[in-house]
């Protein structure tokens, strides 16, 4: 099981950073932390869509912009990463 997490880990990290979130590493728990400006944001409106992922202002030493979400296998992360395309905030170039 430990090599099926590392492996949608890995997975993940790549999809998310792809997104262009800063995904806070090096990652080894199944669950990664993630930095998102606007993150309270982004979580609102993924639990509007039906998707829970972690603040994490309230852990010592994160700030508001951090969230964490579970690893997960690669069909759940699509719709994770097709919710966050939709409601990350876009950047300006």
């Amino acid at each position: 099981r430990a090599d099926t997490i590392a492996a949608d880990r890995a997975a993940m990290i790549t999809r998310l950073e792809n997104l262009g979130i800063d995904v806070c590493g090096p990652a080894r728990a199944p669950f990664l932390l993630l930095k998102i400006p606007a993150a309270e944001e982004v979580r609102l409106k993924l639990r509007a869509e039906g998707i829970a992922v972690r603040r994490c202002d309230t852990f010592p030493g994160l700030a508001p912009e951090h969230l964490r979400v579970a690893v997960r296998a690669p069909g759940r992360v699509d719709v994770l990463v097709d919710a966050l395309d939709r409601v990350l905030p876009r950047r300006r170039s």
